[in-house]
């Protein structure tokens, strides 16, 4: 595949919480030759009616828009955002887990202070800390952590984003 195939370009969808909706979303994606590499699905309104689904997605840019246009047709979809087309704020969370007795804590605590960081609950058995960060940042957070200790667990929830325009989307 060229290099323009195997670009990533950032995706929220707005749609209906109903049975199906997101199998209809990552069939759309999958039909359109588009891998999707990391997906977060939240809900988007008190009521739960709405979830927007957070998508990076590997493909060609030059046909995304058009694509996103498309996607707004689905029956349920209420707004499709290309944030590649637009400024976005990112986070995405990372949790780790280690045990107290693990020689390499004191370094993994000053990794967690170094990236701003925090120890979020604390035992006798185990210490578990967060970083709330971009993907990049996390993805070296959890590389240095591993090049510390194996003898951790790591969690990621996934990318949310927002963008930076005036448009409030409240459904």
């Amino acid at each position: 595949m060229s290099e323009i195939q195997n670009q990533k370009s950032l995706v929220s969808i707005l749609a209906d919480n109903k049975k199906g909706m997101l199998s209809k979303l990552t069939t759309f994606f999958a039909s359109n030759d588009m891998n999707i590499e990391s997906l977060t699905l939240s809900s988007a309104d008190i009521e739960n009616k709405i979830h927007r689904t957070t998508a990076y997605i590997t493909g060609d840019r030059n046909r995304i828009d058009g694509l996103c246009k498309d996607m707004g047709k689905i029956e349920g979809v209420h707004k499709v955002i290309n944030f590649m087309s637009n400024s976005f704020i990112e986070r995405e969370l990372g949790l780790i887990k280690i045990k107290v007795t693990n020689p390499s804590m004191p370094q993994i605590t000053n990794l967690v202070n170094e990236q701003n960081g925090e120890i979020i609950f604390v035992n006798s058995e185990i210490m578990i800390c967060q970083i709330e960060e971009t993907e990049e940042k996390v993805d070296s957070f959890m590389s240095r952590a591993k090049e510390i200790t194996n003898d951790i667990e790591i969690l990621r929830t996934g990318i949310v984003a927002i963008s930076l325009d005036a448009d409030i989307n409240n459904i």
